[in-house]
């Protein structure tokens, strides 16, 4: 009897871990965007979101090399982006990443290399 109390107690444990992990805010990159998102996408536009259920997809095009943090102040989510000198040939890359905020994130903004950008394009799916 006290096994199985035990057992319960660590698998409930685990449900909350779970749950608390996937309620957080996060923002990644990922290398392939999921087809009714890249459908969407606009390659002559620089910075795009697309909404698609809990997550927004956020993808920019440069010809540098871009790295990426999150910070969070109160309800506002800021991506910072930082690009690197242009490439000799210029060739646009396209850098996708994941965002997942919560309820109380009413406000999102992208900043490249310190200034803020606006958005070229927000696609709202389902």
């Amino acid at each position: 009897m006290k096994k199985r109390l035990v057992l319960a107690a660590m698998i409930l444990m685990m449900v909350i871990g779970i749950y608390s992990l996937n309620d957080r805010t996060s923002f990644k990159k990922v290398q392939l965007l999921p087809y009714d998102v890249q459908k969407n996408v606009d390659a002559d536009l620089r910075l795009q979101q697309i909404y698609r259920n809990d997550y927004s997809y956020i993808v920019f095009h440069s010809s540098g090399t871009v790295e990426h943090k999150m910070q969070v102040e109160g309800s506002m989510v800021k991506m910072l982006l930082s690009a690197s000198e242009e490439k000799a040939d210029h060739e646009i890359q396209q850098y996708s990443y994941k965002l997942k905020t919560n309820e109380e994130h009413d406000t999102i903004a992208v900043f490249l290399d310190g200034q803020l950008i606006p958005f070229d394009n927000v696609v709202v799916g389902n």
